[in-house]
């Protein structure tokens, strides 16, 4: 197995996989003859009560669409263009398709519940079973995971500034901000098995 677009050969990692993959037989397709994509992106949320996450989903897409009007938003043109910009940069980013600017680039901190802010975004770069692969040229942290959700979930941690680098057997360890001094300080958390 290969996946062309990232330019990666499958990896094994856990024996359960290997006899799932010796069990399959079947492929099935969807009516139009297309495999169905299994894939997540991460666009919205809420933080204590307080919905973040400027982006369109497809259930809002299909709504509007019904309805045969166009989306309401409730800011100006020139903030809608500056949306659009901002989601045309991330689209690169798969699983990736989020822009807020009170949350974004560590402007969190100014937020009224900014601790709660804080333990959702930490709690979403730890609690998964994702394995990181840290580039040693780039320095740049990709995420094997075994669900489309679970990489969205530690993709938007590290895009928002949690960020899981390393993996061991008692212990998760992310790069965060620092609310204080406003630098970026590595934390571990020991892991529950």
């Amino acid at each position: 197995m290969y996946y062309k677009e990232a330019d990666k050969p499958a990896h094994a990692r856990t024996s359960n996989l290997n006899e799932e993959l010796g069990q399959v037989d079947t492929i099935l397709s969807d009516k139009t003859g297309t495999l169905t994509c299994n894939s997540m992106e991460f666009i919205k949320c809420s933080i204590a009560g307080v919905a973040y996450g400027r982006g369109v989903t497809e259930v809002e897409k299909t709504m509007s669409r019904r309805k045969s009007s166009t989306l309401v938003r409730e800011h100006d043109i020139s903030e809608e263009d500056d949306i659009r910009g901002s989601l045309n940069k991330k689209a690169a980013i798969k699983g990736f398709n989020f822009t807020d600017e009170r949350i974004m680039n560590g402007n969190w901190v100014n937020e009224p519940h900014a601790d709660v802010i804080e333990k959702f975004f930490r709690l979403l770069a730890v609690c998964h079973t994702a394995i990181p692969e840290v580039d040693k040229d780039t320095g740049n942290v990709s995420y094997e995971a075994e669900s489309p959700d679970e990489a969205a979930f530690v993709i938007a941690a590290r895009e928002l500034g949690f960020e899981f680098y390393k993996r061991a057997q008692t212990s998760l360890s992310t790069y965060e901000l620092d609310p204080v001094s406003g630098d970026k300080v590595e934390r571990s958390v020991v892991s529950i098995a």
